[in-house]
């Protein structure tokens, strides 16, 4: 089941790589800890919130694995939560 509670971070930016450079990440303290790339990285408790109540409240949210997202083909974006497990 997923929940805000195992929350690793989230993806707001261009449909792309997802890499990092079209977009921005946010990890919650607990997914910067125990899953971070080995590099200092974004800690934002307030915006993974944000990005994972748009994803998951959407009608058009796609579940695959561990991640949630929502596209935009119009306007190039892509939001993702991902949780543990990802």
């Amino acid at each position: 089941m997923f929940s805000n509670q195992n929350i690793i971070k989230t993806y707001s930016g261009r449909i792309g790589c997802m890499c990092g450079c079209r977009g921005k990440y946010n990890y919650t303290a607990q997914g910067a800890e125990t899953n971070n790339p080995g590099y200092p990285v974004n800690v934002s408790e307030r915006g993974v919130r944000i990005i994972a109540n748009r994803v998951l409240n959407h009608p058009n949210v796609v579940f695959e694995g561990a991640i949630a997202y929502v596209e935009d083909r119009v306007a190039n974006k892509i939001q993702a939560v991902y949780f543990q497990g990802a």
